[in-house]
């Protein structure tokens, strides 16, 4: 055969350039057994990887070739040509010279080849076949070297993913570890910032208990900024200084100055501020509270004529003394002329009975001092002066609630007493609520609702008070209440309630349709609708008498607050819940504003108002009809009883009472709205000694009140504009000039019509 080296070679090229990969693999085996070593190696990075299958195709395909090689070396005969392979043919293909296309074809005719037999040799098989194995063997270790490398990749693949594995998880488990550090870093730094904050406020406010919560919490976050040492040292002075308060305020709890209720609330701001091995006069102020408490539960029995024997009214003097009560202590006084009067024993301390003296015209009460000297202690000793206690005030608020709760039944059943009754009621309500600021819209809804309640006859749902015959003269107690008149009570009080609170001015045509509607109606039905609003009012809030109801036993500071009026805000069966004191202090603003009003109702409009439409509207005219309304002046409104509850002289009586009793924090939210509404007309009435009661007020009472210590934020809210209120007051007498009157009285007749005109002036055609 010729050389091995460039045909073979170039039968991989045609091989290749055919894609005949069995033809390929059979040039391969060829090559190695007929010795072509020359291009072997690249012969075999040419072809594609062989198998076991092609080594054995190849072996067969080599003797193949070897006989056939044979065959053309031999001549043929003549006239005929050797019929070759197609292999031999691509063979002669790719050893013709380049530059000359060789295209090998059998002529026709039969083909002329010797018997293989004679052709392949044992040795030219032999050596196929040691060629072959000698291919097997290569190729296997080739295999076996692929396969190892394949091993020796996958396993340093596997290694690199597992060292991957692992150098995430470190990273991973490392930002974790930062993440925590980061966050429990950032959450200490928050801790501390709080703890430093919540100090600094506790400080600025100087809450003792705040300070002590801030002080517990800032330890337990381990704040250790200067603000700690600031605050404990802050504490401290706190606690020495609620010891030094709780012990003024039990100085004058013992006098009587402070009630036992203030003393609670002083006895838990000082539970609160010290801590509890240090609170040393705690057991010693529960003792004078309970003592105080027992002298008062004797006084009201006594004013209830509810009072048992001797025995007990020597046990709460006993038990008064035991607390350190002083012989000055107004209830101390009190029970041992009850004890007098019970042992027929002559007594020096006189309880007088609440009330003015003298008939005819206003007889001055001035309060009473404890202090020496002239001005208001000067007149109680010359015998001007009642004493007003608070057993009287207590009694008369629980005549109130007695009179409210007898009208709930008959209220609750309005549906079922005819339509007549449904329908009187549904207008009345109506009425109150078109109350305005304008004199015609009052004169107009007072007209309505007195033909209102004398168009029906209803039962009596609140008879003659029992009380009637032990004070001569009181139309009041003394006038039954019919159904209506008593829903109508509770509507204008309940209206006030809503309004009041916000505007205190919607007081003043409430009060003047109550006076102007008792006035229009006969004496016993305007003498009973006084007595269902003053109840009502009363019952509402109990400081317009003024009473201050004490705690009762076993009763819960929130149930003591629901008597005193405050405001249930959680549905039934939810835990209690209460409105805040604010809003509580402002509606009970708003229900003196209306009591003021009340008593200051002594005058009222009327009108011509030209026509008979159902509703004329605000305005001079008509609405409907175009009938101009005049006013025909101011009318003086008659009250039932010439105003011993209904007047200036209630109005005193009030201020006495309420001066008279130790103060209390809630005081200058009273009597701030009260001389506001009423100095005008207290001066009228009372001249120099208003001038004088403002006086003590500025001079005496208000130090006082101060010095207890137990106003908060409220409180001295409510003390600054009473202050201003005095003050200004004060300032106008000294001037010479009567006190201004209450801009709420200043209301227009008529409302003004509304300009519809465009700003071009033109006539309000659009």
């Amino acid at each position: 055969p010729p050389s091995g080296g460039a045909a073979a070679w170039g039968m991989v090229r045609i091989s290749a350039d055919d894609g005949d990969e069995e033809l390929s693999t059979l040039v391969l085996g060829s090559s190695h057994l007929l010795a072509w070593v020359d291009g072997v190696e690249e012969l075999k990075s040419a072809l594609p990887r062989p198998t076991a299958g092609a080594a054995a195709a190849a072996a067969t395909a080599a003797a193949r070739l070897h006989r056939e090689a044979a065959l053309l070396s031999q001549p043929a005969p003549s006239g005929v040509s050797h019929r070759t392979s197609g292999t031999a043919r691509t063979f002669e293909r790719a050893t013709a010279p380049p530059g000359r296309a060789t295209r090998v074809r059998d002529p026709p005719g039969p083909s002329l080849r010797p018997p293989v037999d004679a052709i392949l040799t044992d040795e030219s098989a032999q050596r196929a076949e040691a060629s072959t194995a000698a291919l097997r063997q290569q190729l296997d270790e080739e295999d076996a070297a692929i396969l190892r490398d394949r091993q020796r990749r996958e396993a340093a693949r596997e290694e690199r993913a597992r060292r991957a594995a692992e150098e995430r998880a470190r990273a991973e488990a490392e930002a974790t570890r930062r993440e925590a550090e980061l966050r429990a870093n950032a959450e200490a730094a928050a801790s501390n910032e709080r703890a430093r904050e919540g100090l600094r406020q506790a400080s600025f406010s100087r809450d003792s208990s705040a300070l002590t919560v801030a002080l517990a919490e800032a330890k337990r976050v381990g704040y250790v900024g200067p603000e700690l040492s600031e605050a404990e040292i802050l504490a401290k002075k706190l606690v020495a200084a609620a010891a030094e308060a709780m012990r003024g305020t039990l100085a004058r709890a013992r006098a009587g100055e402070v009630t036992a209720d203030l003393l609670d609330e002083a006895l838990a701001r000082y539970t609160g501020a010290v801590p509890p091995d240090q609170a040393t006069l705690a057991e010693e102020a529960k003792q004078v509270a309970a003592a105080s408490r027992a002298l008062e539960a004797v006084v009201s029995a006594a004013a209830a004529q509810a009072l048992g024997g001797v025995d007990t009214v020597v046990s709460a003097i006993r038990e008064g003394e035991r607390a350190g009560l002083e012989p000055s202590h107004p209830l101390v006084g009190q029970v041992r002329a009850l004890e007098a009067q019970r042992t027929q024993q002559p007594s020096g301390a006189a309880i007088a009975e609440a009330g003015i003296a003298g008939t005819g015209g206003a007889t001055p009460v001035a309060p009473v001092t404890t202090g020496g000297g002239g001005g208001m202690a000067s007149l109680a000793r010359s015998g001007k002066v009642t004493v007003h206690g608070e057993s009287v005030p207590l009694s008369e608020h629980s005549t109130a609630v007695q009179v409210v709760r007898a009208a709930d039944d008959s209220l609750s059943r309005v549906k079922d007493m005819g339509p007549d009754m449904v329908r009187v009621t549904r207008e009345l309500g109506m009425r109150v609520n078109q109350l305005a600021r304008i004199h015609k819209v009052i004169f107009e809804r007072t007209q309505q609702m007195s033909a209102l309640l004398t168009c029906v006859h209803p039962p009596d749902v609140v008879p003659a008070s029992d009380a009637a015959s032990a004070r001569a003269g009181d139309v009041l107690a003394s006038a039954p209440i019919p159904v209506h008149v008593a829903f109508l009570a509770r509507r204008v009080v309940a209206q006030a309630g809503v309004l009041v609170e916000k505007q205190p001015a919607a007081a003043v045509p409430l009060a003047l349709a109550v006076a102007a509607s008792a006035q229009a109606v006969p004496a016993p039905l305007g003498a009973a609708l006084w007595r269902a609003v003053l109840a009502e009012l009363h019952a509402a809030c109990p400081y317009t008498l003024p009473a201050h109801l004490p705690r009762g036993e076993g009763q819960t500071t929130d149930q003591w607050r629901l008597a005193l009026g405050y405001k249930q805000l959680s549905r039934p069966g939810e835990p209690l819940r209460l409105e805040t004191k604010d809003k509580y202090y402002n509606r009970v603003g708003g229900y003196i504003t209306l009591y003021a009003a009340l008593l200051h109702s002594d005058a009222d409009m009327e009108f011509d108002l030209g026509c008979n439409c159902a509703d004329r509207g605000p305005h001079e005219r008509c609405t409907r009809c175009g009938a101009t309304a005049t006013s025909r002046g101011a009318k003086a409104v008659a009250k039932p009883d010439q105003g011993e509850r209904t007047g200036m002289r209630a109005a005193w009586r009030w201020l006495a009472r309420l001066l008279n009793q130790a103060p209390r924090r809630i005081a200058p939210v009273l009597l701030g709205p009260f001389l506001d509404a009423l100095a005008a007309p207290l001066h009228v009435a009372f001249g120099k000694q208003f001038a004088k009661l403002l006086d003590f007020i500025a001079v005496q009472w208000v130090p006082k009140l101060e010095a207890s210590g137990t106003l908060q934020e409220e409180e001295r809210a409510a003390l600054s504009r009473l202050e201003t209120v005095v003050t200004r007051v004060q300032r106008q007498l000294k001037a010479g000039r009567a006190p201004e009157t209450h801009e709420a009285l200043l209301m227009p007749l008529f409302k003004e019509e509304d300009d519809t005109r465009d700003e071009g002036g033109g006539d309000g055609d659009w």
